[in-house]
């Protein structure tokens, strides 16, 4: 009798987030879904499908994912909690994974998915992206994720500042969770002037006038109230300096009500969620990004890659990434004085932003993207065993 080679079963990874909206995590996510695919992996997308997701759906799609929408579920916290245990359940039953990514914006979010993964017994990757300062967990919660982790489930942070956190929030050892870096593809070269002044041309901007980007969700934690605060004063000595910000989020209303309240039309753009980041880089003077909190900030590592000059709070998961005085401009954050200082500073040439810059793009090169998300590809498919 011959025995055949036994056939490699196919892998099958479930991605799942509960994210309305597009941003740095699920950016991430789907960075790790095209490599799992690049592999030969059979990859499904599960996550709510609505104005602000449509584009990351379609683009799970046309790399070649299949997707299926999470729906929304009613009911109080605790049934609502068991339904979407129960609606988990059922999906990893259909789908068959090798492999379930949850992918976690917030630290808090998707217990319910956590626990119908748990339930099923599904080898699971957990990546919180955000872990803010001050977290902690009730002690029945705290029960409840430490018994998680004993089904199967890892965790992973994005850098070691976060991992810190979340160890200390559920008081369990630090070593009990990963940490891999999120990363960005580095463009081989840099701008040349001529280059950025006809980007400039294309989108509108005056060749004379210093432009500010920010890239992020238009969220209060984001920073964007000091911001707009800082501007207000900025622009009364330097009105010809222009603030453009890429990105959607909650507090869109109200800061555009804001700037028109405040009459800074002619100072501030918002532009919505942009797909061509990198060629508002590559047209941009400078760089701000003043959140309250991060964890790996991918926005950053793109600034750095173009090496456009960058103003940013001193806050952990910044200065993980960048390093004060060398590679950037840093200034407390929630400080609106501090931050109004500095762009005052930028604008009367009282740091060498050239330079900061210059070391901000050697330094990025340790997050090259395709090294990242390889490497997350490998973390997931040696959990399966």
């Amino acid at each position: 009798m011959v025995n055949m080679p036994r056939v490699r079963e196919q892998r099958r990874l479930v991605v799942i987030s509960e994210a309305g909206s597009r941003g740095g995590a699920e950016e991430a996510a789907y960075r790790i879904a095209k490599e799992s695919l690049r592999r030969g992996s059979r990859v499904t997308y599960i996550g709510p499908k609505g104005r602000d997701s449509t584009g990351l759906v379609e683009d799970y799609v046309t790399a070649g994912a299949r997707y299926r929408r999470l729906p929304e579920l009613p009911g109080g916290r605790v049934t609502g909690l068991v339904a979407r245990a129960i609606l988990t359940v059922a999906l990893l039953v259909r789908e068959r994974p090798t492999a379930v990514l949850v992918n976690l914006p917030w630290p808090t979010m998707s217990l319910g998915i956590l626990l119908g993964c748990a339930v099923r017994g599904t080898p699971t990757a957990v990546v919180f992206h955000c872990v803010p300062p001050g977290l902690s967990y009730a002690g029945r919660s705290r029960r409840v994720y430490r018994w998680l982790a004993t089904r199967r489930q890892r965790w992973i942070c994005v850098s070691n500042g976060t991992r810190h956190i979340l160890a200390g929030a559920l008081d369990i050892p630090q070593q009990r969770i990963s940490v891999l870096p999120n990363g960005i593809d580095i463009p081989h070269s840099v701008r040349t002037q001529d280059e950025a002044a006809a980007l400039r041309r294309s989108l509108g901007w005056q060749p004379d006038c210093p432009v500010f980007l920010t890239v992020g969700r238009l969220d209060s934690a984001k920073g964007y109230p000091e911001l707009l605060s800082a501007i207000r004063v900025v622009a009364q000595t330097h009105p010809h300096a222009r603030f453009v910000w890429a990105g959607d989020g909650p507090c869109r209303s109200e800061l555009e009500d804001r700037v028109k309240q405040w009459d800074l039309g002619g100072n501030v753009t918002l532009l919505g969620y942009r797909t061509d980041v990198r060629r508002l880089l590559r047209a941009a003077d400078f760089f701000v990004f003043p959140s309250h909190f991060e964890a790996h900030p991918l926005a950053v590592l793109e600034a750095m890659a173009e090496g456009i000059p960058i103003l940013a709070s001193d806050i952990p998961g910044v200065t993980g990434i960048l390093r004060s005085g060398v590679d950037a401009e840093l200034f407390p954050p929630e400080s609106v004085a501090d931050l109004q200082a500095s762009l005052l500073l930028v604008l009367e040439g009282g740091a060498d932003m050239k330079a900061k810059a210059d070391c901000a793009r050697e330094t990025v090169k340790q997050y090259d993207g395709e090294t990242r998300y390889a490497a997350f590809v490998d973390f997931l498919e040696s959990i399966e065993r």
